[in-house]
């Protein structure tokens, strides 16, 4: 995996556009329940929103080519948790920091819990903030995705996508923006995994009751002579 420029995400600039979209977040996030939610970032300073309704954060970050944080694992193979383990993911500009991010939106729609949400964010490519990000991260495998490719990644994982925002201002800035920006730096999108979880039940096969000569169909009447 790339390793990204190491101040990137810790500059005045980046810090403020990532309060800004927590600033959408939350209250998209708000409803959102169940015992675990997944946060994906490049790294740990990049901390999920407070969701009350939620259990408890399991939180990654990319370092030394692979995935550190509360687990480790490599980072070309797939996220080390089970299927539907999770009411929410985030995945907080991680697609801008692997080489394929509609990979990691599959392991993602994995991993969600049917019914639970996916959020996903990072520097719109077309945006006064794109040049900026490319000359910050120059000399690193760090690339702005398509929202509109995203959206189309997350159809093909079964995803439905709900809402896409913009956030942040529209020059890179210290300051934060407050909510949704119409032509913000960062974009945030957010899907809810469609396929609805079935409990398996056991069949049992009925037995055959022999029809005998002469008889006739349950709630069936003779006819009169």
């Amino acid at each position: 995996m790339p390793q990204l420029y190491p101040d990137l995400y810790a500059l005045p600039p980046m810090r403020a556009l990532l309060a800004s979209e927590s600033a959408v977040l939350a209250p998209e996030l708000a409803r959102s329940t169940g015992d675990h939610a997944l946060h994906i970032a490049p790294v740990p300073e990049i901390v999920p929103p407070p969701l009350p309704l939620l259990g408890r954060w399991t939180r990654l970050h990319l370092a030394r080519g692979g995935w550190q944080g509360d687990v480790q694992a490599c980072g070309g193979a797939p996220l080390p948790f089970q299927d539907d383990a999770f009411g929410v993911v985030v995945l907080r500009h991680a697609a801008e920091i692997v080489p394929n991010g509609e990979d990691l939106i599959i392991e993602a729609a994995r991993v969600l819990a049917p019914g639970g949400v996916l959020a996903i964010t990072g520097v719109h490519p077309v945006s006064a903030w794109a040049p900026w990000f490319q000359w910050r991260a120059r000399g690193t495998r760090a690339s702005l995705r398509q929202p509109v490719l995203l959206r189309s990644a997350c159809g093909r994982a079964d995803l439905h996508v709900i809402a896409v925002h913009r956030a942040g201002h529209v020059l890179p800035s210290v300051m934060t923006g407050e909510g949704s920006s119409l032509a913000g730096g960062a974009y945030i999108l957010f899907a809810r995994k469609q396929r609805i979880a079935a409990t398996p039940l056991r069949v049992i096969k009925a037995a055959a009751v022999p029809v005998q000569s002469g008889s006739l169909v349950s709630g069936a009447r003779r006819a009169a002579r």
